[in-house]
């Protein structure tokens, strides 16, 4: 069935995805594939390219759908896993240690940054 939506109903009209064999994708660009070497670790790769724009782009319709539906009242790197995700969502959820590892803060004008629960030195100091 994916395969049908992806090609079309009728190939004389319809254009679509024509999918490739895995020999040809992890074939080096050169010898004319993809270069494809770990299809994991490209799709996580891909995961995170949305969640950053996720997180960047709050204004943008997908974020303010899946905010609206996920973490109405908090944001996504405090939100914990509902009962029954979407794909797309447990995907984008399963980011965000990743992301946490990487992200730096900027305080900007410090209007949305709650001093009380989120970590602002890396390890703990014990006075």
């Amino acid at each position: 069935m994916l395969n049908t939506f992806w090609w079309g109903h009728n190939s004389t009209t319809s254009r679509g995805i024509h999918w490739l064999s895995w020999e040809r994708l992890s074939a080096p660009k050169n010898f004319g594939g993809m270069g494809f070497k770990n299809l994991r670790a490209f799709n996580f790769a891909m995961i995170g390219k949305q969640t950053w724009k996720l997180i960047t782009n709050p204004d943008s319709l997908i974020t303010r759908l899946l905010k609206a539906k996920y973490f109405p009242y908090s944001d996504y790197f405090s939100v914990s896993i509902e009962h029954d995700p979407s794909y797309v969502w447990r995907s984008l959820w399963n980011e965000r240690e990743v992301l946490k590892r990487g992200l730096k803060w900027s305080i900007g004008t410090g209007k949305t940054i709650s001093i009380w629960i989120q970590p602002w030195l890396k390890e703990s100091i014990c006075l």
